[in-house]
């Protein structure tokens, strides 16, 4: 909170020193000869908008995965993609014809999953034997992941065109809740294979919920946009706008675990989970208002 003050007060003294230095001090008012207006006006000389958007995610997860069996149940979390939709609302304050300075505030909803096939280890019961033995058996992986932010987003502006321009600054993403997803797999193998085999419990298919407990926060990086403004009026313009953020802080903490794909024939076999990284493409389309 103080951060969001600090910055709308550094916007205010910017903005009032910008429209002091437009008063013609010869003549207070900006008056011509006649007394009338300078046709630079403090709205022409330094223009100020303010603008909504709205817009959705394609989320691109990853992350580096030593140790894993062949035809792993955890290859599925190596990497992932989604859509999800984000929403904000900005400050825009001209500096020159072509440069300026936006912020921006949005909520920033991550989405991502993955869908794999893999193969585990079974217990069967022989029908006429009665003996228990361990066969493979094939299964499909999905796991999914949904993370709110809160985005604090500095940029400064270039105009390429009057219409065409680019942003480029930093960003922030301050987590909103503990975030959740789920880890869902379903026995493909026909047969007596199970989970929680020879228990009350046991299904074709098993599904673990979870809490996102371990993510980073704030996570810091950088957010390049492109964009086009088409004008509605003399001050409302229809602006598409493409973007990508490039996250530096990891999604989470490197950890280690267990392969237990093999956990019957092999035993369990030490992972690692490194360099946890997610990185948005964004499409958005927005109303800029001129003041």
């Amino acid at each position: 909170m103080k951060t969001m003050l600090t910055i709308c007060a550094l916007i205010g003294l910017v903005t009032g020193a910008t429209y002091a230095q437009d008063e013609d001090v010869l003549r207070p008012h900006g008056g011509g000869k006649m007394g009338g207006r300078s046709s630079n006006s403090s709205s022409s000389s330094t223009p100020i908008m303010l603008g909504i958007e709205a817009g959705i995610n394609y989320n691109m997860f990853s992350q580096t995965m030593n140790g894993l069996l062949p035809n792993s149940r955890f290859a599925v979390l190596q990497s992932g993609s989604g859509i999800s939709p984000f929403v904000g609302a900005f400050i825009d304050i001209g500096l020159t014809d072509k440069l300026g300075f936006q912020v921006k505030l949005a909520y920033d909803q991550k989405k991502f999953g993955n869908t794999k096939d893999a193969i585990i280890d079974c217990q069967v019961v022989d029908p006429v034997l009665g003996n228990i033995s361990v066969v493979d058996a094939s299964i499909s992986g999905e796991f999914t992941n949904t993370i709110s932010y809160i985005d604090l987003t500095p940029q400064l502006r270039w105009n390429i065109t009057p219409e065409f321009f680019m942003l480029i600054g930093p960003t922030a993403h301050f987590q909103l809740g503990n975030g959740s997803g789920t880890f869902k797999e379903t026995i493909n193998s026909q047969g007596d294979c199970y989970f929680n085999f020879g228990t009350a419990q046991q299904s074709k298919t098993s599904q673990i919920n979870f809490d996102s407990l371990g993510t980073n926060t704030p996570r810091f990086g950088a957010q390049i946009d492109v964009g086009y403004k088409i004008p509605v009026s003399h001050s409302i313009f229809l602006v598409p706008k493409v973007g990508f953020q490039y996250m530096f802080t990891k999604l989470s903490e490197d950890e280690s675990s267990f392969d237990n794909s093999k956990q019957l024939s092999t035993g369990l076999v030490p992972i690692t989970a490194t360099n946890k990284l997610l990185h948005s493409l964004q499409f958005s389309l927005g109303l800029w208002f001129k003041l």
